[in-house]
């Protein structure tokens, strides 16, 4: 009697086990369907990443040229990502790329329990951090056209030199006029681009991906002290001159061998004028204010070094914020330090192939037009130099290309 009670009481056993297998089995099969779940989660993230990665890696030539990234972003998805999605979308803001993506990923067991699919869904963002440079010829303007122009013979050679066009203008940034005008740099970009000989021009011209600000806007000029001389004139061999404020300008006419002694030189109205002379310092700053004409060269040679210390370490000629116009012809100029004059647009009449010692010279203007013969010889090593390189100027210019690409989740 007592075995037969056990085996009964073993049917039951089994009967109950069967029951409680049911929901363990649709447990089991529903982890399946999650798993897999998981999986296609994981494959559709990864054709995300990639997919904003590939638009935001699109250069800014190819941008200006009409491609879309968010385009290029939605093709490289559907190129990657094996099945259908329910929802795809792509949009572009300050610079980032956003996606996101839904698909119904079908279940297995879940539809006993009328769970018949299972809602994927992923996220993505990238943007590219371009990697920035030390500035060495800067054109500010940000529309006029010729900016960066070369005309007649004259060539420039720059090769350590980046050097970047600021103005959006279309395709007149940039612009070698003849075949016998060359641009060389490090790098040569424009926010627009160029036209006529653009062969000439090495390496060849990028567009730049943005316009840039000012990057030494938050510097002080120096505040003119009372006059220690008016329309001063020197124009006999082997002056010197001491620093403070010239008004109404200062000019070196016939004038060979005159001295800067070190300091603040401020020329307060008029202009800072040279024909025929030769004019060298060291521990020199020139801030000429309050002209139209800043800067006429003329068959002259000048030799200046910026301060090595104090407030204006690095600078070496300084001019207004203020739309002006200048005028440099057949002057060597060999000029160790920055060159700060950036709303005055420049003609630089060329008919040597000076080569500076200094071991670099900056040059932010509004523009500048070349023009006449020869070559101009730019050198730029701010290596272990004794005048120090600006710490504002160093992480300026973008690199070509899309820079520093990364994903932001």
């Amino acid at each position: 009697m007592f075995r037969k009670l056990l085996s009964c009481n073993s049917g039951q056993v089994a009967v109950m086990f069967g029951l409680a297998a049911i929901p363990l089995t649709v447990v089991t099969g529903m982890a399946v369907d999650f798993s897999r779940g998981a999986a296609r989660k994981a494959e559709l993230q990864s054709a995300l990443d990639s997919a904003v990665l590939a638009a935001v890696s699109v250069s800014a030539r190819e941008k200006k040229l009409g491609t879309n990234p968010t385009e290029i972003a939605k093709q490289a998805f559907i190129a990657i990502f094996a099945g259908t999605t329910s929802g795809l979308s792509f949009f572009e803001r300050d610079g980032v790329v956003y996606g996101h993506a839904d698909l119904k990923q079908e279940t297995f067991f879940g539809s006993v329990v009328g769970v018949k699919h299972l809602d994927v869904s992923a996220s993505s963002a990238a943007t590219a951090n371009p990697q920035r440079h030390p500035v060495c010829f800067m054109a500010m303007h940000p529309t006029r056209k010729h900016t960066l122009e070369l005309k007649d013979k004259v060539s420039v050679y720059a090769p350590d030199c980046n050097i970047y066009g600021n103005s959006e203008h279309v395709d007149d940034v940039v612009d070698p006029h003849t075949p016998y005008n060359y641009l060389t740099g490090k790098t040569v970009q424009a926010v627009g681009y160029g036209h006529h000989y653009l062969q000439n021009v090495k390496p060849p011209l990028e567009h730049a991906p943005e316009i840039l600000k000012d990057p030494l806007s938050a510097l002080k000029y120096p505040t003119p002290d009372s006059c220690i001389a008016t329309n001063h004139v020197v124009n006999t061999n082997n002056q010197k001159l001491k620093p403070g404020t010239y008004c109404n300008g200062l000019a070196f006419v016939n004038a060979k061998n005159a001295e800067l002694e070190p300091g603040t030189y401020i020329i307060k109205g008029g202009t800072f004028r040279l024909t025929n002379s030769s004019v060298s310092g060291e521990g020199v700053t020139i801030v000429i204010t309050g002209s139209g004409t800043p800067v006429e060269w003329t068959n002259s040679q000048l030799t200046l070094k910026a301060p090595k210390s104090g407030a204006l370490a690095g600078m070496a000629i300084l001019a207004d914020r203020t739309t002006t116009s200048s005028s440099i012809n057949s002057t060597d100029i060999d000029v160790f330090g920055t060159i700060y004059m950036p709303n005055t647009e420049f003609t630089w009449t060329n008919s040597t192939n000076f080569k500076p010692k200094s071991k670099w010279t900056v040059w932010i203007v509004d523009g500048i037009s070349w023009r006449g013969a020869g070559v101009i010889n730019i050198n730029f090593d701010i290596a272990d130099a004794e005048i120090p390189y600006p710490n504002e100027l160093l992480n300026v210019i973008p690199t070509v290309g899309p820079g520093r690409v990364r994903l932001l989740h």
